[in-house]
């Protein structure tokens, strides 16, 4: 499918820029109805991708400095806007009304299904697309906010109807996992799973890291990062105080799983911003 994007290039180089600036290009694109942001490395080739879901009632650009990061770190991040986005259009919060949070043994994996479909339209859609041959398609991370973990999660297996066998590692950033959780069905996802939470995320982190919990019934490899005093928006925003700590356990995730790097011993030890780091690999 031949795909008519406007490309604007924001390299480090440029001198109105400082020399610590991303590198990347940065573009956006529909595929039919959808619309994509799309965060591409400067050096394309080989780059390993990252399908990255938005919050409930966000939008794919809330988390651009994840996504800008991502790329000057040689990864391509692709996001739709699913159709629960109110970033354009405010009012759509009355015709997309939460989905019973308050009882997660309701949900199915027909629940917010067509967020799986906008990923699979993704991913199906820009695999076989010419301009982004360069890519490793056979090096996928699923990653998102809030509802957007719960959809990465959701197409790494957690509902076994959504599976997609390319998706080889999940970034679960204080998602919304409860359902995965009581119906226990994340032992589904066999790939590495990265969770993150915070000290004051309550409706959400407490369920990550309890007994029982999702990261105990993960699988291995799986890590769990906890920030200190960190609230439930503390990723979906461009100035969060934490995105220098996100940045860096997600890029020493994904580097450990898709680069075969080792996952630094400075990002091993709580302190700061790091209330609790608990990595299992083997």
């Amino acid at each position: 499918m031949r795909i008519k994007a406007r490309f604007l290039f924001l390299l480090a180089c440029a001198a109105a820029l400082p020399q610590s600036a991303f590198a990347f290009q940065f573009s956006q694109f529909k595929l039919g109805n959808l619309e994509v942001a799309a965060w591409l490395p400067d050096k394309p080739a080989g780059a390993p991708v990252i399908l990255f879901s938005h919050a409930f009632h966000s939008c794919n650009m809330y988390t651009q400095y994840l996504s800008k990061a991502f790329a000057d770190a040689g990864y391509a991040v692709f996001a739709p806007n699913h159709r629960d986005n109110v970033c354009t259009e405010p009012m759509k919060r009355l015709q997309h009304p939460a989905h019973q949070f308050n009882d997660p043994m309701r949900w199915t994996d027909t629940t917010y299904a067509d967020r799986r479909k906008d990923m699979e339209t993704v991913l199906n859609t820009l695999s076989k697309d010419k301009a982004y041959a360069m890519l490793d398609w056979d090096k996928v991370a699923a990653a998102g906010h809030s509802l957007g973990g719960y959809t990465a999660l959701g197409i790494a297996g957690a509902w076994p109807a959504w599976k997609d066998p390319r998706i080889k590692a999940v970034l679960a950033l204080s998602p919304y996992s409860t359902p995965f959780i009581f119906q226990r069905t994340i032992k589904n996802v066999t790939v590495p799973v990265m969770y993150q939470g915070g000290t004051r995320d309550t409706g959400i982190t407490p369920y990550l890291r309890k007994s029982g919990g999702a990261y105990d019934q993960s699988h291995t490899p799986k890590f769990f990062l906890e920030l200190e005093g960190a609230e439930h928006a503390a990723w979906s925003y461009s100035k969060t105080p934490y995105a220098q700590t996100i940045e860096a356990y997600s890029i020493a995730f994904l580097d450990a799983e898709f680069k075969k790097k080792t996952f630094p011993k400075s990002l091993m030890k709580s302190g700061g911003q790091v209330k609790t780091i608990r990595v299992d690999q083997q």
